[in-house]
């Protein structure tokens, strides 16, 4: 295990770790065999990791594997691929690269243990700083999946407490969804491009009785 300490402090786990060294410096880390990589941001397991590092700070982790594929958790969100890339500059997660097979999927839904997804032959995730809850954290602004890309997303009927919920299927050559920037964390805007289709499934709401009448118990007789 290797760990780093300080603001930007991580742990690397694996069944064999290398370092490259210039200068007396750590330059590169990697993990090889049941890579598991533990940031402030995320939690990402694969076949192999490897952290580049710049003056002793991480600024991108690249993941990827066969038996073990890339698969990260953040606070919202689950990425998986063939390989992954995360990029932190300055101590921040500004972008997440999926590449071949990628998926990525919202938050879970505590009631149905479903996510949201969109998936595509590569996804960019796209992160900006927002205050939460007094500290600054890395949130999603843009999803953009290109090649085949597919979404699914349920969209909750606020006046029946959320009792219906729609379902949006949609495929195209490229998907992109924007997120709000202020309030809470929703979709903003779906666009979809080149060939386009899919399906919007909405519950079917029974039609009240409006005739007023009602059924009349039989009396019973002697």
């Amino acid at each position: 295990m290797l760990k780093g300490l300080g603001p930007d402090s991580f742990e690397l786990h694996g069944r064999r770790i290398d370092l490259s060294l210039e200068r007396q410096a750590i330059t590169y880390v990697k993990a090889l065999g049941e890579g598991h990589a533990i940031s402030a941001d995320v939690d990402l397991v694969a076949d192999t990791i490897g952290l580049d590092l710049d003056q002793e700070q991480l600024v991108q982790t690249i993941a990827w594997g066969d038996s073990l594929k890339p698969r990260a958790l953040t606070a919202d969100y689950e990425i998986r691929g063939d390989s992954l890339a995360f990029d932190t500059p300055g101590q921040q997660l500004s972008e997440i690269r999926a590449f071949t097979g990628a998926w990525v999927g919202g938050k879970l839904d505590t009631l149905s243990r479903e996510r949201d997804w969109i998936t595509g032959d590569t996804i960019v995730a796209s992160f900006a700083r927002r205050d939460s809850a007094g500290t600054r954290r890395a949130t999603l602004r843009q999803l953009a999946a290109a090649g085949s890309a597919r979404s699914y997303y349920r969209i909750v009927d606020e006046k029946t407490n959320q009792a219906r919920v729609s379902i949006n299927y949609s495929r195209g050559d490229r998907i992109t969804v924007r997120m709000k920037t202020s309030g809470p964390r929703a979709v903003d805007r779906v666009k979809i491009d080149g060939h386009v289709d899919g399906v919007h499934l909405r519950p079917v709401i029974p039609e009240a009785d409006t005739t007023g009448s009602a059924a009349t118990p039989a009396k019973g007789g002697r």
